[in-house]
């Protein structure tokens, strides 16, 4: 997913790094099979490449089916690029509570499946 493989797509990637380095919420839309995971992969790994970015990137259309597994997935990815334990914890929960409040806010769970997870967002170590 390197950006130099991306030939004719490197201001979409540029863009939308500089979008989500910013913070801003980013949502891509288009035809299945146009590129969209594959520019989004290239922006955030344009993003790791900063030492202050913690990126996440975890497949919701695939073996997340509740609040415990998504935490885990998450946490799975903050382990793998993080030796500083205590920064990664933090900011997984936190990311992990964002993700579960857009899931729960697009009515995709109507159950209380997210109790780990907005316990997890709440934890300051």
């Amino acid at each position: 997913m390197s950006p130099e493989w991306q030939i004719g797509r490197e201001g979409d990637i540029a863009r939308l790094g500089a979008t989500l380095a910013q913070g801003d919420h980013t949502v891509l839309a288009d035809e299945r099979r146009t590129g969209k995971t594959t520019v989004a992969l290239a922006a955030l790994e344009l993003l790791a490449n900063d030492e202050k970015n913690l990126i996440v990137a975890v497949d919701l259309s695939r073996a997340v089916h509740d609040g415990k597994t998504l935490d885990e997935a998450v946490a799975v990815q903050v382990a793998a690029q993080r030796s500083v334990m205590a920064r990664g914890a933090r900011q997984a929960g936190n990311l992990a509570l964002r993700l579960w409040n857009l899931v729960r806010t697009a009515g995709w769970v109507e159950t209380d499946e997210g109790q780990t997870i907005e316990y997890a967002g709440q934890m300051r170590i």
